[in-house]
């Protein structure tokens, strides 16, 4: 037969289970605590976020995605995929990223570009975080809307494209650098002689150099300089009249554009009238005839 417990054992139980009480409702109210920070910053945080479901229902939406998509959060909330805003040319891609989160959520990228139409259909850029909440399937997404970016980088694409098109169709060199003395960029005319520039410097694609070159223009031109000089290369035997001019690079640095006018045959040719003068000159000084010119 068991033994009672006594009045003071059971008077200890007693005050065991008033501590296990007291510790659980601290951590309830620590959750709930955090529960409510988190739907707080959830809420009023300048970014658009949504949690969305392992089956892509989209469960909650802050004021911001409201902003982005043109839907109220009744109209979303347990209603909608995400996938509805996703542009059909992404979608097979974005479907792809959440299948393998679901399985591995290390495996999937974290964040990544993709087109987001709203509801009036109207397209934008966004650049999406996401990670899984902890012990669940519900996965939580930044989106930052980055339409203006990609304007930007497709205008400058454009740009550099239609003067990569200049500098492929002109008869001078053209070669751009950075202050690292990384070639940027080498037209064909260049190629032709010097071969493919891509990991290689400058002094080393030119000169065969293994450090900066003593001749070096570069300090002067990154100091707002245009400096216009000749040099003859002892690869392909050319002389070139060289035009270096300061130039602001994709990365908002300034770098070098430098023209290679190759005046070869205009050096020979002078060569060639220097020889026939010199050589008019002795014969004129040898000839017994009275000569004048």
């Amino acid at each position: 037969m068991a033994k009672k417990p006594t009045y003071e054992e059971l008077e200890q139980r007693v005050k065991e289970l008033e501590k296990e009480v007291f510790k659980r409702k601290q951590a309830e109210k620590a959750l709930k605590e955090s529960r409510n920070a988190y739907k707080t910053t959830f809420e009023t945080t300048g970014t658009a976020m949504l949690i969305g479901e392992e089956d892509t229902t989209i469960s909650m939406i802050n004021v911001e995605f409201e902003k982005l998509c043109g839907y109220s959060k009744e109209e979303i909330e347990g209603k909608k995929s995400w996938i509805e805003f996703i542009v059909k040319a992404d979608l097979e891609r974005m479907k792809g990223y959440h299948n393998l989160r679901m399985i591995d959520p290390n495996a999937a990228p974290p964040y990544y570009e993709f087109q987001f139409i709203d509801k009036h259909g109207n397209v934008r850029y966004c650049l999406i975080i996401l990670s899984l909440i902890p012990g669940t399937k519900k996965t939580v997404g930044s989106l930052i809307d980055i339409t203006e970016r990609k304007q930007v980088e497709e205008t400058l694409r454009i740009e550099r494209d239609n003067l990569r098109n200049i500098f492929e169709s002109i008869e001078d060199g053209i070669y751009i650098v950075n202050q690292e003395y990384d070639i940027q960029y080498v037209n064909q005319v260049l190629i032709k002689y010097f071969g493919l520039y891509e990991g290689i410097k400058c002094y080393k694609y030119f000169h065969d150099r293994d450090e900066v070159c003593p001749w070096c223009k570069n300090q002067d031109v990154w100091a707002g300089k245009t400096v216009r000089w000749e040099w003859y290369s002892f690869k392909n035997e050319k002389t070139y009249d060289l035009v270096d001019t300061p130039m602001t690079l994709p990365d908002g640095s300034i770098g070098k554009l430098e023209i290679f006018h190759d005046i070869t045959d205009m050096k020979q040719a002078e060569e060639a009238l220097k020889e026939s003068e010199q050589k008019y000159r002795t014969l004129s000084e040898q000839s017994t005839d009275a000569i004048y010119i």
